[in-house]
């Protein structure tokens, strides 16, 4: 009996099929794993039902297997799903090998340096299936069946042509085509920009679809990050959802989600860890890259990633920690092929300075070293806390030319595309809407407005010229005898106000 179909069965009457074919995949498993023809096309049709994005993670039952091929006949197994992998991978590797043996052996004079090219390829592709962590891929042996692949995921109109995992907004994924193995994301912003409930919208979509999602914060405890992701599951307005101020409608609601996500036949599931070595210090690169293999998720989301340790005797909150954490997230996510979301603040201060010509906000970010070189997409978050809207600027972006796109935010019942595809937010906009937030919650006058205004451009006018001319600049004001609107003359002439 095919040790394939032994592979098949034994995933299809496992406890949790859905775990068992994830077990497959990560150990390696694909169509060289079945050699027939029938067995081939049940791999592959199990394969497509599992992957169909906005179902993702559910294994068709035995008997719908059965019913669609009823030529095939699955066997009777006991062996535990790891164990056959096992034992299946050694077969997969001699019948590679054989087959090229008996290619050598059969070829004609003329055929020979062909045949030993064979020979080489069979070689690698063993030594690929054998030994884990194997990277290299060489044209020869894999371009012609990935363009096929390629081709067939792009025009499957019933998984919206991706060839990732979806975004939640149909403009993304039409200009990437999805989020990608191996790939790290980088949303960095000012503060109270919504980047830890835009990260965590991302993932709980991609959890309620039926993924596996691990999620990291420093900042946050469990408690709040399952109050949050309950929230955004139920549309529901998170302040309501925090101090149990709902309707019957909307705690039943809540209830059904629980419900639903925690049934045996979810296939999702989402796991929380602060990251922490034993001894209760800092987790780094290395206990992420531990948490990845022991969890094998579909996505990580790493909030308030710059709180790592940065190893190397780096400190904490230092422009070369923050570049060595990145740099080290990118090496993790790629060699375990699990795409990831790393959460970042901005330099709020180079942010305003540069806000007129730095419309993107690459640039605040790149004064820490080479950040924004680590990404393959880099999103920078601009919102309007007046209108509850957040555009997402794409500064960094290998594979797409769309520059932004703009969301409702409002936690946690609306992060929905506004529908307006050139609505954007820039920068001096947003500091102008929190100008007025803020003063319509302390219930300033407009004269009070007016005033403090006034008052802080005064105080960047000081700071633009003391970045110029140094620090020395200022030690005249020092002493705090002079008020915030008193006058001086610098060397040039220029009236400014002290700090």
């Amino acid at each position: 009996m095919s040790w394939g179909l032994r592979l098949i069965a034994s995933m299809l009457t496992d406890e949790s099929p859905s775990e068992a074919m994830r077990v497959l995949l990560h150990g390696g498993v694909d169509e060289k794993y079945f050699p027939g023809a029938m067995e081939r096309a049940v791999w592959e049709y199990i394969l497509r039902y599992y992957n169909r994005p906005h179902r993702h993670g559910r294994v068709p039952g035995y008997s719908h297997i059965q019913e669609r091929f009823p030529k095939v006949e699955l066997p009777e197994v006991d062996e535990d799903v790891e164990d056959l992998l096992e034992h299946a991978r050694l077969q997969t590797v001699r019948r590679l090998l054989d087959t090229a043996v008996d290619a050598y052996d059969t070829c004609e004079i003329e055929d020979t340096y062909k045949s030993i090219d064979m020979l080489e390829a069979a070689c690698r592709q063993a030594r690929g299936q054998m030994a884990e962590g194997n990277n290299d891929v060489v044209w020869r042996d894999q371009a012609r069946e990935d363009l096929e692949k390629h081709l067939a995921a792009v025009r499957d109109e019933e998984n919206g042509g991706l060839t990732g995992l979806p975004w939640p907004w149909a403009l993304l994924n039409e200009a990437t085509r999805g989020i990608q193995d191996g790939e790290m994301i980088m949303i960095w912003a000012r503060p109270k920009q919504k980047k830890t409930w835009i990260g965590l919208y991302i993932a709980a979509y991609l959890f309620n679809l039926g993924y596996k999602v691990l999620i990291y914060s420093k900042e946050m405890m469990w408690k709040q990050i399952h109050l949050r992701v309950l929230a955004i599951l139920a549309e529901l307005d998170y302040d309501k959802v925090k101090n149990g101020d709902l309707t019957p409608k909307e705690e039943a609601l809540l209830r059904e989600v629980v419900d639903r996500t925690t049934a045996d036949d979810f296939p999702g599931d989402l796991i929380f860890t602060d990251l922490d070595k034993p001894d209760g210090s800092l987790g780094d690169a290395q206990m992420m890259r531990s948490k990845l293999d022991q969890n094998k998720p579909d996505f990580a989301l790493l909030d308030s990633a710059y709180l790592m340790d940065p190893g190397a005797g780096l400190q904490a909150n230092d422009w070369k920690a923050y570049d060595a954490i990145t740099r080290q997230a990118k090496a993790v996510f790629k060699s375990t092929k699990i795409p990831g979301l790393v959460i970042m603040q901005e330099d709020q201060n180079k942010a305003v300075a540069n806000r007129k010509l730095d419309v993107t906000g690459r640039n605040s970010m790149s004064g820490y070293g080479n950040m924004t070189m680590h990404p393959d997409l880099g999103i920078r978050l601009v919102s309007d806390p007046l209108t509850n809207k957040t555009t997402l600027w794409f500064p960094v972006a290998r594979e797409m030319t769309l520059p932004y796109i703009t969301i409702h935010s409002v936690p946690a019942s609306n992060f929905r595309f506004t529908g307006d595809p050139k609505e954007r937010i820039t920068l001096a906009e947003s500091l102008e809407a929190e100008a007025e937030f803020y003063s319509q919650q302390i219930g300033e006058t407009p004269e009070e407005r007016n005033q403090r205004e006034e008052d802080r451009e005064k105080v960047e006018k000081v700071r633009e010229r003391a970045q110029r001319k140094g620090s020395a600049y200022l030690t005249r004001f020092s002493s705090g005898d002079e008020d915030i609107g008193s006058k001086w003359s610098d060397e040039d002439g220029e009236e400014g106000a002290t700090t």
